[in-house]
C-alpha cells in the first residue's frame, strides 16, 4: 500500500479511483467490494490513505489538470480545496494521512518543466509547505509513514533521472542520499514497518533503509513494481506489472508469490496482517470497447485468490489501505467515460 501508519496499531484498507470499500468478517457491511460515492468530478484518484475508522483521504487529480483531494468522515466523502501553484498543470500523486490535523500530500506542478509540490493539511486547511532547494526539481512519487516526525516521500529527479527520497523529522524536510542502479532509477512506492525498516520500489529497483543508509536490494528479473507494504522487517509484499506481479520478501530476499500474466497490472497493495492482503490493479483481457476491468488479488496466509470487479465501463483501480481501529480496505482508481474519466473509490469492510 502507498502509506503505512506504523506506530499506533494496524490499519484498514481503503480503495483507489473509484472508490471502492470492503468490509471485514463480522461489520456491519457486506464482505464484497462496493462502489462507494465520491466528489461529482472528472477526473482520477491516485492514492489514499487513513489514520483512523473515521479519517481518511484520497488524492488526484480533476478537471483541466488541477489537484485533487477528498476526505472521508466516516458518513461520506467530500471534496476539499486544494492549492493549484500551476497554470496548466497541478496533480496530487500520494497522501499520508497521520491524524485529523496532520496529512500530507505530495505531487508535481508545471507543464513543460515539472516542480514538487508539497501539502501540509492542518485540520482547517491545504497549504504549500516548504521543500529542500535539493527537492523542487523532483518527482515525487509516494509517501509511507513511521510517526508523526518520521516520514518518507520517494522519488525520481527531473533533469538527471536520479533516485530522490526526502525524510520528515518533525521540523523540516531533508534529501536523503539514495542509490541508483543501472536496472532502473525511478522510484515510485514506498512502505516502512519501523524506523529502520523502510522499503523503497520502482522500474526494476528496490531499496532498503535499515537507520543509517539505503541499500540496493536484489529483485527478481523483470520487476517493474509499483508499490509496496511492509508488515515488519521480515514480511513485506511489493506488486507491479506483467509476470512478476506480486512478490514477497522473508527477511532474507525477495522472490515471486504471483505470476499474473502479462494483461496484469497490479498498481496498489495493503497488508493489514501477515494474513490479510490485498493487491489491487487493472486486468485488460477483455477486447471491445472497454476492455480494462478493476481487478483484486487476496493473500489468506496460504494462498492468492483474484477476482475481476464487475463494472459497466473500462476502470481500473491504482491504489489500496487499511485504516487503524477498523475493519474497512479503500481502494481508489476511475472510470472512464468516452473520453473523460471519473474518480472511482471502492470499499471492502
Amino acid at each position: 500500500m502507498r502509506y503505512r501508519a506504523v506506530w499506533a496499531g494496524s490499519l484498514a484498507g481503503i480503495a483507489a479511483g473509484l472508490l471502492w470499500a470492503a468490509p471485514a468478517m463480522g461489520a456491519s457491511c457486506s464482505t464484497a467490494w462496493t462502489v462507494v460515492p465520491g466528489a461529482p468530478v472528472r477526473g482520477s484518484l491516485t492514492d489514499v490513505s487513513a489514520s483512523s475508522a473515521t479519517d481518511a483521504w484520497a488524492v488526484g487529480m480533476w478537471g483541466r489538470r488541477r489537484t485533487l483531494a477528498e476526505h472521508w468522515n466516516g458518513t461520506r466523502w467530500k471534496r476539499v480545496l486544494t492549492p493549484n501553484p500551476g497554470r496548466k498543470l497541478s496533480l496530487l500523486q500520494a497522501v499520508a494521512d497521520v491524524s485529523p490535523t496532520d496529512a500530507w500530500a505530495i505531487g508535481q506542478f508545471g507543464l513543460k518543466q515539472h516542480a514538487a509540490l508539497l501539502l501540509h493539511w492542518n485540520g482547517v486547511r491545504w497549504k504549500r509547505a516548504e521543500l529542500p532547494s535539493n527537492a523542487r526539481n523532483a518527482t515525487f512519487e509516494d509517501l509511507t509513514i513511521v510517526s508523526p516526525s518520521d516520514i518518507w516521500a520517494v522519488g525520481t529527479t527531473r533533469l538527471e533521472f536520479q533516485t530522490r527520497t526526502m525524510h520528515w523529522n518533525g521540523t523540516r524536510w531533508s534529501v536523503v542520499a539514495s542509490p541508483n542502479s543501472s536496472a532502473g532509477t525511478l522510484l515510485v512506492g514506498a512502505a516502512a514497518s519501523g524506523a529502520n525498516d523502510v522499503w523503497a520500489v520502482g522500474l526494476g529497483l528496490i531499496e532498503h533503509w535499515t537507520g543509517s543508509a539505503w541499500h540496493l536490494v536484489a529483485a527478481p528479473a523483470h520487476s517493474h513494481l509499483s508499490a509496496v507494504d511492509a508488515i515488519s522487517p521480515t514480511d513485506a509484499w511489493a506488486v507491479g506489472q506483467g509476470p512478476a506481479a506480486i512478490l514477497s520478501w522473508n527477511g532474507t530476499s525477495w522472490s515471486r508469490s504471483l505470476t499474473a500474466g502479462t494483461r496484469t497490472d497490479f498498481a496498489g497493495i495493503a497488508a493489514a496482517t501477515s494474513a490479510d492482503v490485498w493487491a489491487v490493479g487493472s486486468n485488460f483481457n477483455r477486447t471491445g470497447a472497454n476492455p480494462e476491468r478493476p481487478e483484486v488479488a487476496h493473500w489468506n496466509g496460504a494462498a492468492w485468490a483474484r477476482s475481476v470487479l464487475p463494472t459497466g465501463r473500462a476502470a481500473g483501480l491504482l491504489a489500496v489501505a487499511d485504516a487503524p481501529g477498523a475493519t474497512t480496505f479503500w481502494a481508489v482508481g476511475a472510470t472512464t467515460h468516452g473520453l473523460a474519466s471519473a474518480p472511482r473509490i471502492e470499499e471492502r469492510c
